[in-house]
């Protein structure tokens, strides 16, 4: 079902770093066209006081951590905050400029302030090796391992590195489309690859509590090259997912 509606002639729409052009939703599987969304859905799934384990899929690290910490109490009161507050929360930055609190950049780690027992264990698969001193990153995924090992981790629950499992926590599984291409614009893998890493993901569902799912037409070159592989991950997934582009 759609949460927020994509509006008509979305091609000529832009996400960039703020703006939420539409969000979908059928049982733990979300999908957007922006990531700043990911943590709103994530309050909707998820128990404020249980232990998750947390798993980023994207060309991008998303780890910036700007906003105050009084920007949260608010969200701290009221895990349940609608979608249009939760996009319009705003504080003030240097010059005295608002500025909203979420966006596609640094979600992550401004829900980790909120929730540091959301992300007991995190594994980042981009294209260069992520270190974070806010986040305990037990390990890099390659893209030649990506794609037929995510059921094993998160089943098994534990370091890449050590054989005793560390938490048995429910997973976060969060994805970026153009995690899958290069410049912006060129798709480095192939569509069965992708598939082939939507089997392995189906594979170790039930250890997943929430999968976000962002587009972000402008890291891959367009709607049509975005959404072309959004509709390739929703059939793997069995979504009835469908924008007019």
């Amino acid at each position: 079902m759609w949460i927020k509606e994509p509006p008509k002639n979305i091609e000529s729409e832009v996400s960039s770093i703020s703006k939420l052009n539409f969000l979908y939703n059928h049982e733990k599987f979300y999908i957007m066209d922006n990531h700043l969304a990911a943590a709103w859905c994530w309050l909707q799934k998820l128990d404020v006081e249980s232990h998750y384990n947390f798993f980023h899929i994207d060309q991008h690290e998303d780890l910036l951590c700007d906003a105050p910490l009084s920007s949260f109490e608010i969200i701290q009161k009221n895990p349940q905050i609608s979608l249009a507050d939760y996009l319009s929360l705003k504080y003030e930055s240097y010059g005295k400029r608002e500025v909203v609190v979420f966006r596609y950049d640094n979600y992550i780690l401004q829900t980790k302030f909120i929730f540091p027992h959301w992300f007991d264990m995190c594994y980042f698969a981009c294209p260069n090796s992520v270190n974070d001193k806010y986040l305990n990153i037990n390990y890099n995924p390659t893209c030649h391992e990506l794609s037929t090992n995510i059921s094993y981790w998160i089943h098994e629950g534990k370091d890449a590195h050590e054989p005793i499992p560390i938490q048995l926590n429910k997973w976060i599984l969060n994805i970026d489309i153009d995690y899958f291409f290069h410049e912006n614009e060129y798709q480095m893998f192939t569509d069965d690859y992708i598939k082939q890493m939507c089997s392995n993901i189906l594979e170790g569902i039930d250890d997943i509590e929430v999968i976000t799912i962002s587009l972000s037409p402008e890291c891959c070159g367009g709607w049509d090259k975005s959404y072309r592989i959004a509709k390739l991950i929703a059939e793997s997934f069995g979504l009835d997912f469908e924008l007019e582009i």
